[in-house]
């Protein structure tokens, strides 16, 4: 969409879908797994498409929700999801023929969010049950690899409902699970590799309705991603980063500005950073978000994408050619929601040329614009300032910002749309949007 740092940028309009995950294959193609409505009837969705963005295939299942998807050993893929109350998994071919398709449960509800495939080829799967007594629980299975029941495990404590989000394989060979409990609180679960519970970890905040959304392994601990709201209206949100030892003893907390921020999903890159992806509101409309900090939490840049309307991400995953690939909905550039793929170069949001304070100390206004704009600089560097419109196309050539200095740019051939401001010089690299309307 906006320059070359973008590798490429791909929406698909299929029906008003909701891509939950995507994942690179061996073959270099894309997989999204998703579900859309239609008809009051919930469908999963599958959708591949090839290393530059091109649509390959695309299966439907009826009446079921779409969670995750993976890779399976014998190259083709596996999805977990939901159907009528129960964990629903689907195994399909590289071509996306369903090959077979198993259901579990028992007598009340059952929802399936997470997968992994096991060193036997079996798979575990991770959701929640209501199944269990009173309240709910993490709800883990076991299978071989054609989908038997091998075994089926119920993690969570008696006068309380816990909920599986994710799963991961440990770097032990266990496995560590996300999840949130009653009053919404972040939970976390520690298992060796038949499941068993070797430590758990359950914290949140004052005001009971935290959100979780993504865990990732550190050399020395585990890193949580969630939201917590400012108060009990839930929205805004803080951002919040907490880092567990080994033991899911808390090292530390970390809430972020709420300022219209929502999260959903983290990468680490070389263990020195995390790349988070989201949403912002960003003058009124939601921006896809990513928000870059080193492993300690500290930011260090943030990046916007979309355009005039609402834009978010999902999930975001390291390409087999190590850039960030990351999964979205836009309802910029399709018919009301649409699948946002972009596959960013690692010099865009990698590079440590940004630094987040120096942007509180540039102003750029008005926004939205007519024909011109000022940019205030009371930084204490010099800088650059490029214009390019939506497809690349620089409209105003490089000009010198001198530090305490404000100045005024014009805009050529304006009209209705937007266009991305580029500000640089050889310490940092800074990006923001600017609406731009017809002079009435």
């Amino acid at each position: 969409m906006l320059f070359s740092q973008l590798l490429f940028e791909k929406t698909y309009g299929i029906e008003e879908s909701f891509g939950n995950s995507i994942i690179q294959s061996s073959d270099d193609c894309f997989l999204i797994c998703g579900s859309y409505m239609t008809n009051l009837v919930n469908k999963a969705f599958l959708f591949k498409m090839d290393s530059n963005g091109d649509s390959i295939w695309y299966q439907t299942l009826d009446d079921s929700r779409g969670s995750q998807a993976i890779e399976t050993s014998d190259k083709g893929f596996a999805m977990i999801g939901t159907k009528t109350n129960d964990v629903l998994l689907v195994k399909i071919n590289s071509d996306g023929d369903t090959l077979w398709t198993k259901m579990y449960g028992k007598a009340n509800k059952e929802e399936g969010n997470d997968i992994i495939q096991t060193q036997d080829k079996g798979y575990i799967l991770c959701g929640y049950t209501d199944s269990y007594g009173q309240s709910c629980d993490i709800y883990l299975v076991k299978t071989d690899s054609t989908g038997n029941l091998q075994w089926q495990k119920n993690i969570g404590r008696s006068n309380l409902c816990e909920y599986g989000k994710k799963i991961r394989v440990a770097r032990d060979g266990g496995f560590i699970i996300l999840g949130w409990s009653n009053g919404l609180k972040f939970y976390v679960v520690k298992t060796d590799n038949k499941g068993d519970t070797l430590w758990t970890s359950s914290f949140g905040n004052s005001v009971p309705i935290d959100q979780v959304n993504d865990i990732v392994e550190l050399n020395d601990g585990y890193l949580v991603l969630g939201n917590i709201p400012v108060n009990y209206d839930l929205a805004p949100f803080y951002l919040n980063l907490t880092k567990l030892n080994r033991k899911g003893n808390i090292i530390w907390r970390r809430n972020y500005d709420p300022t219209g921020k929502y999260f959903n999903s983290m990468i680490v890159h070389n263990d020195t950073s995390l790349i988070i992806i989201g949403e912002d509101n960003h003058y009124g409309n939601e921006d896809l978000y990513i928000l870059v900090t080193d492993t300690m939490g500290n930011p260090i840049r943030d990046v916007r994408f979309g355009g005039n309307n609402d834009d978010w991400g999902t999930d975001i995953i390291y390409s087999n050619d190590n850039y960030p690939v990351v999964l979205g909905v836009t309802s910029s550039f399709g018919i009301i929601c649409d699948i946002y793929v972009i596959k960013i170069s690692s010099d865009l949001i990698l590079n440590n040329k940004t630094n987040i304070d120096f942007k509180s100390k540039i102003m750029i206004y008005p926004n939205p614009v007519t024909d011109h704009f000022y940019i205030n600089n009371n930084s204490d560097m010099v800088f650059t300032v490029e214009v390019f419109d939506l497809i690349g196309k620089m409209i105003v050539m490089k000009k010198s910002i001198d530090k305490n200095e404000t100045d005024i740019i014009y805009l050529p051939n304006s009209s209705s749309g937007m266009v991305l401001i580029k500000i640089s010089n050889s310490k940092i690299q800074y990006y923001q949007k600017l609406v731009i309307i017809n002079k009435l």
